[in-house]
C-alpha cells in the first residue's frame, strides 16, 4: 500500500475559530473547540469516548454540517482525503471495480484488478457488490479508493476497525510515511502513539476538548501527574507506589493481545450500536423484537466480558 500525498498544500491545513459543533436541528453543542491550528506534515488524533462527537466534529470540519457557531477553515491548496467510518462514500449497487474506476477513470479494467489484488480481492471478487462485502473487505476497499485521491490532507474515522493487526500495523506504518497532513480519529491508542505529533482529547462532560503537543502516552502522564500533585503529601508515597507499578505492568503488556483486545471491543460496541437502532425502530426492520433482544443480551455479555479481560492485564 502506498499514499501518495500528491501537490503540496499550504503550511497552515486546518484552523478554527469559536467553533461550536453539533446538530443545527436540537442546537444541542456538543464540543466547545478552542481555536486550534493544525499544520503541514503534523498529525491530530481526535480522541475521546463513543457518543462525544468526534464524527461530528470530522464532518463540520469537511463542511458536510453546519457548524452551530464559529468556522473551521481549510488552508490554500488542501485536498482532503476522507475515510469515513461506515464508509458511507461507497456505493452500495456498485461492484468493487466500478468504485475504483470512479476515483480513477484513466485505469483500465486490467490495472484495476491487478491494483484490487494487492488489497486481497482477486479473481471474480472484483465484481462483487459492495453491500455483500464484510465489515473487514468494507475497510479494505475504502482504503484502496483513499490510496488514489492524491490527497494531502487525510481525515481518517476510526481506520483500523475490522483490520486484522498485521493490516493494522502495516496501516501504522504507512501512515508514519505519509508526507501530508493527518487528522485522526481512533480508540487504538498504539496507532496514536505511533503516529500523532498531537492529541485534541474531547471532554464529553465538559463539553470542550484539550489541545496537547505530543501523542497520547505524553498526555496521560501529565494528567496523572497533575492528579497526584493535588493529592495529599501523606499519600505522595502511595502515589509514587502506583505509578512504579503501573510502569511494571505496562512494560509486562503484550501490546499485540492489547490491541485485538481493543479491536474486539469497539467491534462489539459498534455491533450492539447497530441492534439499538433496530431496537427503536422494529417495524422497519425484518428480525422480530425477541431476536433483537436476545441478540442484544448475547453481545453485551461478551462485552464485558472483553472488557474484564482488559482489566485483568492491569491487574497485579
Amino acid at each position: 500500500m502506498n499514499l501518495d500525498a500528491g501537490d503540496r498544500s499550504g503550511d497552515l491545513v486546518l484552523r478554527t475559530h469559536g467553533l461550536k459543533v453539533g446538530y443545527c436541528d436540537d442546537k444541542k453543542v456538543l464540543i466547545n473547540v478552542p481555536d486550534i491550528v493544525l499544520r503541514r506534515k503534523e498529525c491530530a488524533a481526535l480522541m475521546g469516548p463513543n457518543g462525544a462527537g468526534k464524527s461530528t466534529f470530522l464532518k463540520t470540519a469537511l463542511g458536510e454540517l453546519k457548524a452551530l457557531d464559529g468556522k473551521a477553515e481549510m488552508g490554500a491548496s488542501v485536498r482532503v482525503g476522507y475515510f469515513a467510518q461506515a464508509h458511507e462514500g461507497l456505493h452500495e449497487d456498485w461492484t468493487l471495480v466500478e468504485e475504483i474506476m470512479a476515483v480513477a477513470p484513466k485505469m483500465l479494467e486490467g490495472e484495476i484488478r491487478s491494483y484490487l489484488a494487492t488489497f486481497l480481492f482477486t479473481g471474480e471478487d472484483v465484481f462483487k457488490q459492495v453491500n455483500v462485502l464484510s465489515g473487514g473487505e468494507r475497510g479494505r476497499l475504502a482504503m484502496a479508493c483513499l490510496a488514489l485521491q492524491g490527497a494531502n490532507l487525510l481525515l481518517l474515522d476510526e481506520p483500523t476497525n475490522h483490520l486484522d493487526l498485521p493490516s493494522q500495523e502495516i496501516l501504522q506504518r504507512v501512515l508514519a510515511e505519509f508526507n501530508g497532513t493527518i487528522l485522526l480519529v481512533s480508540h487504538d491508542r498504539f496507532l496514536v502513539d505511533g503516529i500523532a505529533t498531537q492529541v485534541w482529547q474531547v471532554r464529553p462532560e465538559q463539553k470542550d476538548l484539550i489541545v496537547f503537543k505530543g501523542n497520547y502516552s505524553a498526555l496521560r502522564s501529565e494528567l496523572d501527574a497533575e492528579k497526584n500533585a493535588r493529592k495529599p503529601e501523606t499519600q505522595d508515597k502511595q502515589a509514587q507506589k502506583t505509578t512504579g507499578n503501573d510502569e511494571q505492568r505496562s512494560k509486562r503488556i503484550n501490546p499485540r493481545l492489547l490491541r485485538e483486545l481493543e479491536a474486539a471491543i469497539a467491534g462489539l460496541e459498534e455491533e450492539i450500536a447497530v441492534v439499538s437502532r433496530k431496537l427503536e425502530h422494529p417495524l422497519e426492520v425484518s428480525e422480530s423484537v425477541e431476536d433483537l433482544g436476545k441478540q442484544y443480551v448475547r453481545l453485551q455479555g461478551a462485552l464485558d466480558a472483553k472488557w474484564h479481560e482488559w482489566h485483568a492485564l492491569f491487574e497485579d
